[in-house]
């Protein structure tokens, strides 16, 4: 399998081109859930500009699956095209359903100790998550000098295989999808 990529772009839409070239030419063919897929070991994407309305992805971006994406990292409501489960947002905001603010607490925590290599989010929530598992599984936030950073942790994720065995420009669209669920807004990425 490959190990992977470091790719350093300045915008959201330049890396998810970059990666998806990545994938394509070394990706190794794999399966999940029965589909065809290209899959690279690891990839780290690092984006000087991080533009949630960055003009490549709103060029080239599927609109409905764009607005669904962002809709769930902003809506607290349950996500029925994944069976019901809780939204980014909820897992955010409101993780386990308990009250518990997980980006205030790591806004918070980086006040007080600017040097913590702590400061993480987990949107896994294994007493309900038993049907679906979010592909971002962790956030680790950070700051050097003047500049805040974070990386992701993803997992796979069925529906980006059903877009990868279904989509006449199923490569494309596979990244997309992966760059939108690991990338919003973020200067440092690893998914």
């Amino acid at each position: 399998m490959s190990s992977g990529a470091t790719i350093h772009r300045d915008t959201i839409g330049e890396a998810w081109l970059a990666v998806a070239e990545v994938i394509l030419e070394e990706g190794v063919p794999e399966h999940y859930d029965g589909l065809p897929i290209l899959e690279i070991e690891h990839a780290t994407l690092v984006v000087e500009v991080p533009d949630p309305g960055d003009e490549l992805i709103a060029r080239f971006g599927d609109p409905a699956r764009l607005a669904w994406m962002r809709a769930n990292f902003v809506d607290h409501e349950r996500v029925e095209a994944l069976g019901g489960a809780r939204s980014y947002a909820s897992r955010f905001f409101d993780y386990g359903a308990t009250g518990r603010d997980q980006v205030a607490w790591v806004i918070e925590r980086l006040r007080k100790d600017p040097a913590s290599r702590s400061a993480t989010i987990t949107t896994f929530e294994p007493l309900s998550d038993t049907s679906y598992i979010p592909c971002v599984s962790m956030l680790d936030f950070w700051v050097r000098g003047e500049r805040s950073s974070w990386s992701s942790t993803r997992t796979a994720s069925t529906s980006v295989q059903k877009v990868m065995a279904t989509s006449p420009n199923s490569r494309s669209s596979c990244t997309m999808w992966r760059m939108l669920c690991s990338a919003p807004s973020a200067l440092y990425v690893s998914s």
